[in-house]
């Protein structure tokens, strides 16, 4: 008679999960004996909390994974189900069968399956009471993003993205919205009031698909739309309509479009915007902004606009500039007054450097700056004079890529390339006491 049949409950309870065991793990112990085979699931319940499946390995899995599923699963994830259907269907199934009905995040990673009724069932079943996170991360088809979305009435996250590695139809995904036979039981005019964050890491239509999405959420707090690196001449139709978006979702705390450049300035911001507490009832304006340039210049000036409307608001603004994008004179910004803005983050932006300074003048409550701007002709002389007024400045990132660059209005003679350091040397020597942290 071995330990497991003799020792109480909480004892082994507290030996299997005291090692940081991991589902495969588990699946390992049920093969020692028939006692494991049948004591084991019961006392791994919080290991099993987070569920793992891979396509890769499904085959010699599958068998005994339904021995450790139940009610106290909590996360899933499904990786690496390629476009074999077959499988990722058995994967569902197998959770739905096990009454897995308390999931609460799902999460499918480098999956290649194009939607159905069958697929969608499963899903709407795993998530009608509990599921509040829902991902498609580098997945590998379009998705039906309205019937997904209300199939999980209390939703409160979804985050889609695409696998750049793999040939994906990105003009089928931009603009068309794939149609489901059989999804009758799912209600698409439902109004999803616990939904905050919506992720949709590609280029979009606004007026086809993102619109349609955007009027289900009244109280979003987050949106990121039309962040992947693809071709230009796609996302030429991909215009964001920012004005409208403020109509469906008018308490916005974090709006991120057109990062192309998937530029890391802005990493995990999102994130943490949409885990802050929100009082609707009081809601002051957007908090974070980050945007880079889009095809139209008409909605790199509403961006701008919508700038100007919540200057006393944003705390984090990033402006950027994509390779296809025309060129829009961020001058107008030395005007504005941020007294709350402590992060600004300007990625190949153009606006002078008088203006520049103005602006930075005029955001007392500054952390954070990152530089990367063009004309520069003075090598941020006039800049960095304004930054010295800061007291609360910690990092500091400069690119200088641009100076000497006769194409951006940086050209200089060549004996001026040691004068370029000056005013930054100056700036380090003038603050090297006051709490300044970090330079780059």
């Amino acid at each position: 008679m071995d330990f497991v049949q003799i020792l109480p409950y909480d004892v082994l309870c507290q030996i299997f999960t005291a090692h940081p065991y991991s589902n495969e793990d588990c699946l390992e112990f049920v093969k020692v004996c028939r006692s494991w085979r049948s004591a084991v699931p019961g006392y791994t319940t919080m290991i099993w909390r987070r569920a793992h499946f891979s396509g890769c390995t499904w085959a010699r899995t599958d068998i005994h994974m339904a021995r450790f599923l139940g009610h106290h699963v909590r996360e899933v994830s499904l990786e690496d189900f390629a476009k074999d259907k077959v499988t990722i269907v058995q994967a569902l199934e197998m959770l739905t069968r096990a009454e897995c009905f308390h999931i609460e995040k799902l999460v499918f990673r480098q999956c290649g399956f194009a939607m159905d009724h069958r697929l969608l069932s499963y899903i709407r079943r795993l998530g009608k009471s509990k599921l509040i996170e829902l991902a498609f991360i580098q997945h590998m088809a379009n998705l039906p993003f309205n019937k997904t979305i209300t199939a999980c009435p209390q939703l409160r996250r979804f985050f889609y993205s695409v696998d750049m590695e793999q040939s994906i139809d990105y003009s089928d995904i931009c603009a068309r919205e794939p149609v489901i036979q059989d999804g009758s039981e799912i209600d698409e005019d439902a109004v999803l009031v616990n939904m905050a964050c919506l992720s949709i890491d590609v280029p979009i239509s606004y007026s086809a698909r993102l619109r349609s999405i955007l009027k289900k959420c009244p109280n979003l707090r987050v949106l990121r739309a039309g962040d992947t690196d693809i071709n230009c001449d796609l996302v030429s139709g991909t215009i964001i309509n920012i004005t409208d978006i403020f109509r469906w979702c008018p308490y916005l705390d974090y709006l991120e479009c057109n990062n192309l450049c998937r530029h890391p300035l802005h990493k995990q911001a999102w994130w943490t915007a949409d885990h802050r507490r929100l009082d609707y009832e009081q809601y002051g304006g957007l908090r974070d902004f980050v945007y880079y340039e889009g095809f139209q210049q008409e909605e790199s000036f509403d961006a701008l606009r919508l700038i100007t409307r919540n200057q006393k608001s944003l705390q984090s603004l990033t402006i950027g500039r994509n390779d296809f994008s025309h060129a829009l004179q961020w001058n107008p910004l030395g005007k504005l007054k941020f007294p709350q803005l402590q992060s600004l983050k300007l990625h190949e932006a153009y606006i002078k450097e008088q203006d520049l300074a103005a602006l930075i003048a005029h955001c007392p409550s500054l952390e954070e700056v990152y530089l990367d701007t063009y004309p520069l002709v003075e090598f941020y002389l006039s800049v960095f004079d304004a930054l010295q007024a800061l007291s609360h400045l910690r990092e500091l990132t400069v690119d200088y890529k641009f100076a000497g660059d006769p194409l951006h209005g940086g050209g200089w003679e060549s004996d001026r390339r040691f004068e370029m350091f000056i005013p930054l040397c100056d700036y380090l020597e003038a603050v090297t006491n006051n709490g300044f942290q970090r330079l780059h």
